[in-house]
């Protein structure tokens, strides 16, 4: 299985192999922390939270909490009480795609020892073994998923048969019900005591993927879930009498590529701009033929695009023909930009490649007649000739 490296995770370009991407905007945002106890069920969670605390400094001195404090590089969350206990982010996400990591250590998890805690009537009660955790998609307070970590014993007073494991559970919640839950056990690649543990949930369009481990993640489970409309929240759990040393958590959320090159155009709305205009340059053009080092640059389709003017040159924008990312790339979307310069019919030039992201080093586009576009991607050893559309 391949192994998610805490929190980084490389991918490629299907046209630029010298370049990488990181399709998620790491966010460590300063926000007040909330320390909130519910009363059945975990309700809403997460904190984000900078390497060395500065920020959840500022929020525990505007709302102080006696379960929370900075110990050492650690913030400290100490759950006395039989029910959960969440701390919360007041920031919302957006629907797109997103990452929530938490390092962890659960101080109260030796094995055979139970750790008291006070339920809501008063009276003491004992908890053995204790959890501790992340939330995700939370969108009210009894509705979300719960992703847990919980060490157990086979056979604690066996010295020799005795094998000491954890447990992940991933629980899904709506209106404080458990509508579905997944486990998966783990013997190696974690610390079954109280040492430090990462844990990974990515949350896409319809699948969650959870990873954990105490030095590289292991990917154990991958859920399919149906994802809200509304933004979500996520957070850390601390189950009932646990008591958790957090190192770092690291939120990123994946930029949705269409919000940056959608643009007003449609097909119908280039037919009729056509229709009107006497520019010779504007209009339907369609892949004629390239001359590339695939070891370099790669096509990302056979490209039919449009031509429009716009400011100090022409905008490209994508009608179809896209083989990389095909399902995502839809008539309309930006596609390039061509700048007039001093000489006639040359232009410099961005291209947005298959994966989204520009590609503006020494891009270069020359016209012939009217009727050949010539893209040179001197760079890669490139080019890209598109031939004008007729009768489109």
């Amino acid at each position: 299985m391949q192994n998610y490296y805490f929190f980084c995770k490389n991918s490629y370009l299907c046209e630029n192999f010298h370049r990488t991407m990181t399709p998620l905007a790491r966010l460590l945002l300063s926000i007040t922390l909330v320390i909130t106890a519910v009363a059945a069920q975990p309700a809403a969670r997460y904190a984000t939270i900078h390497n060395d605390f500065a920020a959840i400094r500022a929020g525990l001195a505007l709302q102080p909490h006696q379960t929370a404090r900075i110990d050492g590089p650690h913030l400290v969350l100490d759950n006395g009480q039989a029910t959960p206990l969440l701390a919360l982010d007041t920031t919302r996400l957006a629907a797109a795609p997103y990452r929530f990591v938490a390092r962890l250590a659960n101080e109260h998890n030796k094995p055979g020892k139970s750790y008291r805690a006070i339920a809501a009537g008063g009276q003491e009660v004992k908890v053995s073994p204790t959890a501790c955790g992340v939330v995700v998609e939370h969108t009210g307070p009894a509705t979300y998923w719960a992703v847990t970590m919980t060490c157990h014993n086979s056979n604690l007073h066996d010295d020799i048969m005795d094998r000491r494991s954890m447990v992940i559970t991933a629980t899904h919640y709506e209106n404080g019900e458990q509508v579905e839950q997944f486990t998966h056990t783990m013997t190696d690649s974690v610390d079954l005591a109280d040492g430090f543990n990462s844990l990974m949930v990515e949350v896409n369009e319809n699948t969650m993927l959870i990873a954990v481990g105490n030095k590289e993640f292991t990917p154990v489970m991958n859920i399919a879930v149906r994802r809200p409309s509304e933004p979500v929240r996520a957070g850390i759990i601390v189950g009932p009498a646990a008591c958790i040393a957090v190192e770092r958590t690291v939120m990123a959320q994946m930029s949705d590529p269409h919000r940056r090159i959608t643009t007003r155009w449609t097909q119908e709305t280039l037919d009729a701009h056509f229709a009107a205009s006497t520019d010779p340059l504007e209009g339907y053009w369609q892949y004629l033929d390239r001359d590339m080092d695939d070891n370099i640059l790669r096509l990302g389709g056979r490209y039919v695009v449009a031509l429009v003017q716009a400011g100090d040159g022409y905008d490209i924008i994508y009608v179809n023909g896209a083989q990389v990312k095909r399902q995502q790339w839809t008539t309309g979307l930006w596609k390039g930009h061509l700048k007039k310069t001093a000489f006639i019919d040359n232009y410099t030039a961005t291209w947005v490649d298959a994966t989204f992201l520009p590609i503006t080093d020494d891009v270069y586009a020359t016209f012939d007649n009217a009727v050949i576009l010539t893209l040179r991607f001197p760079v890669f050893r490139s080019q890209l000739r598109l031939a004008k559309v007729v009768d489109f």
